[in-house]
């Protein structure tokens, strides 16, 4: 009868264990830290122009994808600007809008969130503004 006792709390243990082990692994899975755009790796550097064109060809390859981009001021927002007419840049929450002005030449950091094919325009989150 004491063997059987110590069978079955050995057991117990054991599956208290395997469900701790994987209560963890599932919680890291889920809540993965978030990864800034400075830490995200560029697919794409050069002119809003060349990647527009790219994105068109192929947009759902473009979604989720860290760019670097020089180009003009052609509006500006509350939260953002257009570059060149053509791409929507909504700013990081860390970015100040007050160095930006209509016009100005500038290289941006971001990430694609989505193509508008009515509009033409394309949209990224999480800019910021790349000072040299």
């Amino acid at each position: 009868m004491n063997l059987k006792r110590k069978h079955k709390r050995t057991i117990i243990v054991g599956l208290l264990l395997i469900f701790l082990l994987s209560a963890g692994l599932i919680y890291k899975t889920l809540y993965k830290p978030h990864v800034s755009i400075e830490d995200r790796e560029l697919k794409f550097t050069g002119n809003t122009s060349e990647l527009l064109k790219r994105v068109q060809e192929n947009p759902s390859s473009w979604q989720d994808v860290a760019v670097q981009l020089s180009g003009t001021v052609t509006e500006t927002e509350a939260e953002g600007f257009s570059l060149d007419h053509s791409i929507y840049c909504q700013l990081d929450s860390t970015s100040t809008h007050q160095k930006i002005t209509l016009g100005d030449a500038i290289s941006i950091k971001g990430r694609v969130i989505g193509y508008d094919d009515l509009l033409e325009e394309l949209k990224l989150d999480q800019t910021i503004i790349i000072t040299d």
